[in-house]
C-alpha cells in the first residue's frame, strides 16, 4: 500500500509538531491568527495575545454566542466567563471560522500597517476583554 502524496505530507506536519494546516497557513499569512488543522475533531481553546503582552485563553467549550457586526466592523464573542469584542477589517471570514471552532490564535496587527497587508486579509486592531 503506498501513501498518497498530500497524506504524508500531513504526517510529516504532525511529527514535526506543526500539525496546522499549510492552506490555512498560507490563506491567513501576516496577520497573527493561528489555525488549528481542520482534520483534527477536538479543537481546545483559542488564545488571544493582548497589546499590553497579556494573553487570555478560553475554551470553546464555554463559547456561547458569537455575533458579526459588519457595520461595527467587530466580533463580540460571548463566554460563560467572559466578553471578547474584536474589532478590525475583513471580518466575515474570521466569523466563519469562529462558527468551526479553527482559530487557535488570535494576535493584534498595528493599525499603521494595516494598509500595506493584501487586500481582503483579516486584521485585528484591537480586542477588547471583559
Amino acid at each position: 500500500m503506498t501513501m498518497s502524496h498530500d497524506f504524508r505530507s500531513r504526517l510529516n506536519d504532525y511529527i514535526s509538531g506543526n500539525p496546522t494546516s499549510k492552506e490555512n497557513q498560507e490563506d491567513q499569512e501576516g496577520n497573527n491568527i493561528e489555525y488549528y488543522d481542520p482534520a483534527v475533531a477536538h479543537k481546545g481553546d483559542i488564545c488571544f495575545f493582548l497589546k499590553d503582552g497579556r494573553q487570555l485563553s478560553l475554551e470553546y467549550s464555554y463559547l456561547i454566542a458569537k455575533e458579526y457586526k459588519p457595520e461595527d466592523n467587530s466580533i463580540t464573542l460571548s463566554f460563560t466567563s467572559h466578553k471578547v469584542i474584536l474589532k478590525g477589517y475583513h471580518l466575515e471570514k474570521l466569523f466563519q471560522d469562529l462558527r468551526l471552532h479553527l482559530p487557535r490564535t488570535i494576535g493584534l496587527t498595528d493599525e499603521r500597517y494595516s494598509s500595506i497587508i493584501q487586500d481582503n486579509t483579516t486584521i485585528i486592531t484591537d480586542i477588547e476583554i471583559s
